[in-house]
């Protein structure tokens, strides 16, 4: 494999660690975008849902067309740090500062005004983070050459990632809730991630940084490099699975705080006390949770067949949960999301896991060094799904009559209730199913490590 710089040593718990932690800040922002924004906008600033969905996708769309120039870049760049640990020093800060102010909108702002407000700052940070997670995820390559190594650091690193959207999922709202449940609240509560954000993301940049000891490998021009990343078949395939099981979490995330406000109830017909950080937190504890027995089943199964499996089941837990659907018992809402996240352990690491094994056989058979570019493909499909999800969410909520606010609850219509239901249950399924046949025929020809 071409590489400009020096054979990694054997990797480390303590680096491992490290370099994981960097996930941590990355998923702060994936849930600023799959899960509050959304919510922020139709319920505290009052932009109409079918709105709220096309402003999110429009961001998203824009935030795809920076990808493959960020990754090029930094297959292409030269420093005394390396090629990544530069982009995600200074993404990571742009980012944080960028979503502060994201959500102090002016008081006077409300309506479309307050959702292009949102929409602006929401654009600037995607660059920031694009500045982050591309060069990151480009690591999983350069750090290791052994397969069981790139599981054993994706595991790490999507433990981390769970602790991200814990925190992020979890805590936000009840930072939220303490600072006045008002708009002005939600930059409060960005100002107390920020920090943590940006210190986990430099945290695993110091750790991953290495000088270049040898001149860069000649680099084929943009589209030249964008043909040899697309000469892999089963990397392509693979990104097109992942963005349809992308595209299913993400209706997940966005339902997330409207169900725990309108479907899960406290015996009177309110929303239950709590219900969104319940809700949340099980689920992501699931998920964290689940990381050594995904990585364990993917050693017993090999990558592909435990990928599979994971996905069966947790089809199968959506429609549970749906069935299930209003609630009213806290026990009961807990135990359900804590085996939907279990299940969504296995989407968060194994496709992750399989990705750098691909991308290493490219560059194998290229002779280029195309981590950057092709890491902004694997993206490609998560992007795609993230600005959809909104904005289909949306369409749907609007189409049966949801109701948007800038005082949180309201009452909503019977089939406003019911589009939610099945958006962020039977849906997603549906999705999650769809790709399990595609899957098993490519398998195959995914090396078993």
């Amino acid at each position: 494999m071409a590489s400009q710089t020096s054979a990694p040593k054997p990797l480390t718990r303590l680096k491992k660690a490290g370099y994981g932690l960097g996930d941590l800040g990355i998923n702060i922002f994936v849930i600023v975008k799959s899960l509050l924004v959304f919510d922020f906008m139709t319920a505290y600033l009052d932009v109409a849902p079918s709105t709220a969905g096309r402003l999110t996708a429009l961001v998203l769309i824009f935030d795809i067309l920076t990808d493959p120039l960020i990754g090029w870049l930094s297959d292409r760049s030269r420093s005394r740090w390396g090629r990544r640990a530069p982009y995600m020093v200074v993404g990571a800060l742009a980012m944080s500062l960028l979503l502060i102010a994201m959500f102090f909108v002016p008081g006077q702002f409300s309506g479309l005004a307050a959702g292009l407000w949102v929409t602006a700052f929401f654009a600037a940070a995607s660059v920031g983070w694009t500045m982050v997670v591309i060069p990151y995820s480009s690591l999983t390559v350069e750090l290791t050459d052994d397969p069981h190594q790139r599981s054993s650091l994706t595991a790490y690193r999507m433990a981390s990632a769970a602790f991200g959207i814990l925190l992020a999922g979890a805590l936000f709202p009840v930072l939220v809730k303490a600072f006045g449940d008002s708009r002005s609240a939600f930059g409060m509560a960005m100002l107390a991630f920020a920090p943590l954000a940006v210190a986990s993301i430099w945290t695993a940049a110091y750790v991953s940084a290495r000088p270049s000891s040898a001149a860069p490998p000649r680099l084929e021009p943009f589209f030249a490099q964008l043909r040899i990343v697309a000469s892999n078949p089963q990397f392509i395939l693979l990104v097109v699975i992942y963005g349809f099981q992308t595209l299913a979490i993400f209706f997940i995330t966005v339902g997330i705080p409207h169900a725990a406000r309108y479907l899960a109830l406290d015996g009177q017909g309110g929303p239950m006390p709590g219900a969104q950080t319940l809700l949340f937190g099980a689920f992501v504890a699931g998920a964290m949770a689940s990381q050594p027995l995904w990585l364990a089943l993917s050693k017993r199964l090999g990558k592909p067949r435990a990928y599979g499996t994971g996905m069966l089941v947790y089809a199968g837990m959506l429609c549970l949960f749906y069935t299930q659907l209003p609630l009213a018992s806290a026990v009961l809402l807990g135990l359900l999301a804590l085996g939907i996240g279990i299940t969504n352990g296995c989407y968060q690491q194994l496709p992750w896991a399989l990705v750098p094994d691909l991308i290493e056989q490219t560059n194998r058979r290229s002779g280029q060094s195309v981590e950057g570019l092709a890491n902004s493909v694997w993206l490609f499909g998560q992007k795609l799904a993230g600005a959809l999800a909104p904005l289909l969410f949306g369409e749907l909520l609007s189409a049966y009559g949801f109701v948007s606010s800038d005082q949180g609850f309201v009452e909503q219509p019977s089939a406003a209730l019911e589009a939610l239901r099945v958006g962020m249950t039977l849906l997603p399924a549906l999705l999650l199913l769809i790709t399990v046949p595609i899957y098993a025929g490519i398998s195959a020809a995914i090396r078993r490590p």
